[in-house]
């Protein structure tokens, strides 16, 4: 015979909570509806496997809507009250343990970080957001790593940080030319720090890596071009290979030039193209090409 009473009773009263917590006006209302189906799951005793799963789940939801509640009534009020923090990191912790895999426990800790930020504790956030990166998938990494990276104000951690993002652009999911293209940026970034840092050979190795990589991405820029049908697409692979040669390549004016050009003959009269903050439109080149002749 199944034995179902317990887990019947404990969805039931997770259902109730719910509900309860939509038509709660009041906050601690709320907690209090979450915190009943903690204790009935707590006091369960059913064994089979299917139950014990289901519990678990539920006692996952019910643990992060808590602290996630917590987290609101704290931003309600006026005046700080640090323990509420500290009390929502309580029940993310409980939510941690019974997380069944990464995007869990991921989700768990982006709450988490999300509560440090607040309560201004950097180095707990650092932690935090660092534990995220390492339980996410590899190609998630390298934006994670450059996410952590702008948010560093010390040069030196900064510049692990971004080169731990160099690391992971190979694993990303995306073409030859994606990943040049953010393997230019970091560099970018890392060039500056290294010049803040007074690092000579750093600073050595990180521009060949640009300018080896600036070449790869022109070339494989260029293919796709050629391999391209759709207007809009071809024009913003056109915005991209400009952005290379004029940040990254020592491109004469002839080379300027013909990029120009070839982006003027896909515009339409009239027509104004934006990418990347940057505007362009027959006029607007045309004037581009007036100071090459």
């Amino acid at each position: 015979m199944r034995k179902t009473g317990g887990h019947s009773n404990l969805v039931r009263a997770y259902h109730q909570a719910l509900q309860a917590a939509k038509s709660a006006k009041d906050i601690n209302a709320e907690i209090a509806a979450y915190g009943k189906v903690i204790e009935l799951g707590q006091n369960s005793t059913g064994n089979e496997e299917d139950i014990v799963d289901k519990k678990s789940l539920i006692l996952y939801w019910s643990y992060n809507n808590i602290g996630d509640a917590l987290t609101r009534k704290n931003q309600s009020k006026i005046i700080f009250n640090k323990n509420n923090y500290n009390l929502a990191l309580d029940y993310y912790q409980q939510a941690y343990k019974l997380a069944r895999d990464n995007a869990e426990k991921i989700a768990v800790l982006k709450r988490m970080a999300y509560n440090y930020r607040l309560m201004k504790d950097d180095e707990a956030f650092y932690k935090c957001f660092l534990k995220i990166i390492e339980l996410s998938q590899d190609k998630d990494k390298r934006e994670a790593y450059v996410a952590l990276a702008e948010m560093q104000k010390n040069a030196d951690e900064a510049a692990a940080l971004y080169e731990r993002a160099l690391e992971y652009v190979p694993k990303e999911d995306t073409d030859v030319a994606g990943k040049c293209l953010n393997t230019l940026q970091i560099c970018r970034e890392l060039l500056v720090l290294y010049q803040e840092l007074d690092i000579p050979q750093q600073q050595k190795r990180i521009y060949d890596l640009m300018n080896k990589t600036a070449v790869l991405a022109v070339r494989s820029l260029e293919d796709k071009i050629d391999g391209e049908d759709n207007r809009i697409r071809k024009l913003e692979l056109f915005a991209k290979l400009i952005e290379v040669n004029r940040n990254y390549l020592q491109a004469d004016d002839n080379r300027c030039g013909c990029l120009y050009r070839r982006m003027n003959d896909l515009l339409k009269n009239g027509e104004e193209f934006e990418f990347g903050g940057i505007k362009y439109s027959k006029n607007i080149i045309r004037r581009m090409l007036t100071p090459l002749h």
